[in-house]
């Protein structure tokens, strides 16, 4: 099942829920993500389109099951929800493809209830999956979102998709930040303008040619996009490979790696994301000020360094593999124990996860590297859900360099964000046990790469 798959991007093993996968768009990222080993649960209120996609990823040998259910009504998406996870297992990925695009006229002309039905579809139906999902998610520390969106601009005549589509965004990052720390990750996906039914209907009935003439120059000038390019950037985001990316809003013409490869920027400038714009205005840039400072409060920061008896390049080897770090993490003599081995993901967006248990209990650690300089600096974001022993959750910066001290190597650690001191103490501790451990590994002799 790996024919025309993203060759990086295995799923092999995972469960994914694809809503209004039973033609389109949502029925090519269903095959998709079969394609790359998923079982998929395809959901739509049709039936008979379902079984048309299920019928297809099985006879490639994937694994699936239809589940009818109207995505407005929360009874249904809970049934849904329950059966796919009966008959697949726990959903680790939940597209939310099903949307319509409702009226196509001038605000003032169009039936009030056509016009809610859209954000009906559109924004309450990716509401009621996410709720339905995210405990079991957030309990097992893993798992993705993604919203399929649209560009955020103000299309008149289109005021109801837009203005559904566009509220998805901003509640594609709200949740995002919410749930970061429990190691979830959350995407908006814009998937470019590509030939469906829905396009079709733009193009084609009496609404569109009289109010989007403009609409059929995207395909006259060949602008539009196969089905399969939205279907792989939904399998990238899925795969786990870009969950540096979280809360951003994406599409197949964008650069993923690009993106994660500044980072800094996209932050600091708040890219692929939602934004209002403004003239200075002193008495505002006040607000918003207390609004950043009381979403991002923290108790200040940890600043460790250690001078170790090796080169920089065996140090900073033994922060990038999984061997090393499982010996000098936890030290075989203390109290704590692996509960899984540690993985670590040497990449800009790739991942350290960190199993453990303590006298105070187990814990899930995330960390997701942002910057990775051979042997002069790392970085990454240390993440942990709400049963974190020390408390949280915790969404926390973590950079480390590497200085040549003579023949040995000075690291700089600096960690950031912590949300309570107990919190920022417990992690001195712990650090403080690794350089000990760190130390004692580099003494017995070469790192393996």
């Amino acid at each position: 099942m790996d024919d025309g798959a993203d060759a990086g991007a295995s799923l092999a093993g995972r469960v994914a829920l694809v809503t209004g996968a039973g033609r389109g768009i949502g029925q090519a990222i269903a095959m998709a993500f079969a394609e790359a080993g998923a079982s998929v649960a395809a959901l739509a209120r049709s039936r008979a389109e379902l079984d048309e996609t299920v019928r297809a990823i099985e006879a490639k040998g994937g694994r699936a099951c239809a589940v009818a259910a109207d995505v407005t009504d929360p009874q249904a998406v809970a049934a849904a929800v329950a059966e796919a996870e009966a008959r697949l297992g726990p959903i680790d990925i939940l597209m939310n493809n099903a949307g319509v695009l409702g009226p196509i006229a001038p605000f003032a002309e169009t039936d009030p209830e056509a016009w809610w039905r859209a954000v009906e579809v559109n924004l309450r139906g990716p509401m009621l999956t996410s709720r339905a999902v995210l405990p079991a998610m957030a309990a097992r520390g893993g798992g993705r979102i993604v919203n399929m969106v649209t560009g955020s601009a103000p299309f008149p005549y289109f005021s109801a998709y837009a203005a559904s589509k566009t509220a998805l965004v901003r509640f594609s990052e709200c949740l995002a930040a919410e749930v970061r720390p429990q190691g979830l990750a959350v995407f908006a996906m814009s998937p470019g303008t590509v030939r469906t039914a829905m396009s079709e209907h733009s193009l084609n009935s009496e609404e569109g040619q009289r109010w989007i003439p403009w609409f059929r120059r995207i395909f006259d000038e060949g602008l539009d996009l196969p089905i399969e390019r939205p279907a792989q950037l939904a399998l990238k985001l899925a795969s786990g490979r870009y969950d540096a990316l979280s809360g951003l809003t994406v599409s197949p013409q964008d650069d993923l790696d690009e993106i994660v490869a500044s980072l800094a920027r996209v932050e600091a400038d708040k890219l692929y994301s939602l934004r209002l714009r403004a003239l200075p205005n002193p008495e505002l840039d006040r607000v918003l000020a207390v609004r950043e400072a009381g979403t991002k409060a923290t108790v200040g920061e940890l600043s460790l360094e250690r001078t170790l008896k090796a080169g920089r390049e065996r140090v900073y080897a033994a922060w990038i593999d999984p061997w090393a770090m499982a010996r000098w993490f936890i030290p075989e003599e203390g109290p704590v124990r692996w509960i899984i081995p540690p993985t670590v993901d040497p990449r800009v967006g790739g991942q350290v996860t960190v199993d453990a248990r303590s006298p105070d209990g187990d814990f899930h650690v995330v960390g997701t590297f942002t910057e990775l300089k051979a042997g002069e600096r790392l970085a990454f974001r240390w993440t942990w859900g709400a049963d974190f022993p020390l408390g949280g959750p915790g969404d926390t910066s973590v950079t480390v360099a590497f200085v040549d001290d003579g023949p040995d190597t000075r690291i700089v650690l600096r960690h950031t964000g912590f949300p309570t001191e107990t919190t920022r103490q417990g992690h001195e501790r712990g650090w403080l046990r690794c350089f000990d451990g760190l130390a004692r590994l580099l003494e017995t002799g070469p790192v393996p790469l």
